[in-house]
């Protein structure tokens, strides 16, 4: 098989493992965003390292760039809360396309961090996301909806930890070390949350161990199919990922979808488009 048609088939088992973790975490919307957090973060750092054991890195904390792994680290686990939060006031379709917004948030802010050239179309694409995200948010007093800035919120922080990830990998860092620290610093961070833990319902305790799974498989996919495909041709292809989520909305969730969150969810996909073909 030509390295074309590998690299399809990894992403679009990436998009549509992403799209199953954003379908659970609706049904185990009922838990505290940081629990969710933790379910899927040690879950997933379980994988990771045994990946790694087959790979012999036994120690992850041997790393000459533990600042930058704590700073991405944080940063992915602050993004990622409030990510799974925004599930809360948003439907499933909702907040997958706000969270794609990030790329957008990744370029303009890699001249400050990872000290990278951005096109100017970025700052177009920008603006159409924005009104997309308020397109969504409905923002007036008797319907603004907060889920919204969660969101946006999110895919802003997301920015700064992709942009450390993209000096790491310049820095020439094991991709396990950078997905370890990752789920280990969200791991710790969401720790706090057994003060007041509260059990899934036993009924949902395979979707807890699914979460952390199907996060795992999706970001290897991920790795295997940016290896073989140009990052705009692997983008465009996730787009994959908002079209399920809103099929998962109207199909599996039964949540309703108005004019305007449909010309949000269309905005967004077309800055994405104009960020990676113009």
């Amino acid at each position: 098989m030509e390295n074309k048609y590998k690299g399809f088939i990894f992403m679009i088992l990436s998009a549509t493992g992403f799209s199953l973790v954003g379908l659970i975490i609706k049904f185990l919307n009922y838990l505290p965003s940081q629990e969710l957090v933790f379910f899927r973060s040690s879950i997933t750092l379980f994988l990771v390292y045994i990946m790694m054991i087959k790979h012999k890195l036994y120690n992850p904390f041997k790393t000459r760039y533990l600042k930058l792994h704590l700073i991405r680290g944080i940063a992915g686990a602050l993004g990622l809360s409030l990510y799974f939060l925004s599930f809360k006031y948003l439907t499933l379709a909702e907040a997958v396309s706000i969270q794609y917004t990030n790329p957008l948030f990744t370029a303009l802010l890699s001249p400050f961090i990872a000290r990278e050239k951005v096109k100017k179309t970025i700052y177009i694409s920008i603006t159409i996301a924005l009104i997309g995200v308020l397109l969504i948010a409905k923002p007036n007093p008797s319907h603004f909806n907060i889920g919204a800035i969660f969101g946006l919120t999110a895919a802003l922080i997301a920015g700064t930890a992709y942009n450390m990830v993209r000096i790491l990998n310049k820095l020439k860092e094991n991709v396990f070390l950078i997905i370890f620290y990752f789920q280990f610093m969200a791991t710790i961070i969401s720790l706090p949350i057994f003060y007041k833990f509260q059990f899934p319902h036993k009924e949902h305790i395979i979707l807890v161990i699914l979460l952390g799974i199907f996060t795992h498989f999706a970001q290897y996919f991920l790795t295997l199919g940016l290896k073989y495909l140009k990052a705009a041709n692997a983008t465009s292809i996730s787009y994959l990922n908002i079209g399920l989520s809103t099929i998962y909305s109207y199909v599996i969730l039964h949540e309703s979808l108005d004019i305007y969150s449909f010309l949000g969810i269309g905005a967004i996909i077309m800055s994405l488009f104009i960020t990676y073909k113009v």
